[in-house]
């Protein structure tokens, strides 16, 4: 058995029965002429297929094609478009999970679509232990899976507790059964995903610690290359560099204070990592639209 599968203890993402079905597992038909435009998830999606060959093609040229009775396990932050290549229909069973326990998604999306703009920094990326590149490979048993998929489906759209904890053993049962003969290769950590999946962990890491003052070479430094290599790297995979990943991240901090908070726009600008008030007001309304001033007042009138 593959390792780090000892050491996840996954959780499905809960449906909801109220003012309408909220679904983030199911099945669905999917006809000759199926396509699931560019799109980048949040979490992570199990997805296993019958009934004709698909393919899943990631944005840099990666490309696995899915035959009949095999799965995809897609990550999170990888733009990515899916299609139904074998000419006939076939049926997809999908399951959006996090690999281990994280807090509830609240407001965090599923799915932006192509020319949506992403919140990167909204991702739920694995936990170190697990490969951060799609996981593929053929299901040892169809009808099993199947059933267990649909099992899944129907415990996390009920309204229980106790449901929702069932579907995450049944969830377990299905991972290990696909990924415990599924080969990952050792050099996986140093794929250009890999990197540049160990960059945003770093990334987000110093951005937990309070730690973004620091000049982005050398808050990287650890992972022995060179800045320039992991800025390509890292654009890439995610669409973005190092540096508008960071801002990504400290402006949502920022929103906070300034909606949470009294502190004035220069102290928000020092507590969120920005050398100067004027420079973390121009990136605020580069992304926002607004300036920090202007965010702060729309936000006291919503409140109200």
């Amino acid at each position: 058995m593959t390792h780090w599968l000892e050491k996840i203890a996954p959780r499905p993402r809960a449906g909801s029965t109220h003012r309408g079905l909220v679904r983030y597992s199911g099945a669905n038909k999917a006809e000759a002429e199926y396509l699931e435009p560019l799109r980048m998830i949040y979490d992570h999606e199990l997805i296993v297929y019958e009934g004709s060959t698909f393919a899943v093609e990631f944005e840099g040229g990666q490309g696995i094609r899915c035959v009949p009775g095999s799965f995809i396990v897609i990550p999170p932050g990888r733009l990515h478009v899916e299609r139904n290549i074998g000419g006939h229909p076939g049926r997809r069973h999908w399951c959006h999970f996090d690999w281990d326990y994280q807090p509830d998604y609240n407001r965090t999306p599923v799915v932006t679509f192509a020319p949506g703009k992403a919140d990167y920094h909204l991702c739920r990326p694995a936990p170190e232990y697990v490969p951060p590149c799609p996981l593929n490979g053929q299901t040892p048993n169809l009808g099993s899976t199947r059933e267990r998929m649909q099992r899944i489906t129907s415990l996390v759209t009920g309204d229980t507790e106790t449901g929702r904890l069932e579907a995450r053993v049944v969830l377990l049962q299905v991972l290990i059964a696909l990924l415990s003969s599924t080969s990952t290769p050792a050099t996986m950590g140093n794929t250009r995903a890999g990197l540049a999946s160990r960059i945003r962990r770093q990334l987000d890491r110093a951005a937990h610690q309070d730690t973004l003052h620091a000049s982005l070479p050398d808050t990287l430094k650890d992972l022995n290359h060179s800045y320039e290599h992991m800025c390509r790297v890292f654009r890439a995979t995610y669409g973005l560099t190092p540096l508008h990943y960071v801002q990504a991240v400290q402006i949502a901090r920022a929103q906070i204070l300034l909606r949470s908070t009294s502190l004035d726009i220069a102290e928000i600008s020092y507590r969120v990592g920005f050398g100067g008030a004027a420079y973390f007001s121009k990136v605020f309304r580069s992304q926002t639209g607004s300036t920090p001033s202007e965010y702060r007042a729309t936000s006291s009138l919503e409140a109200t």
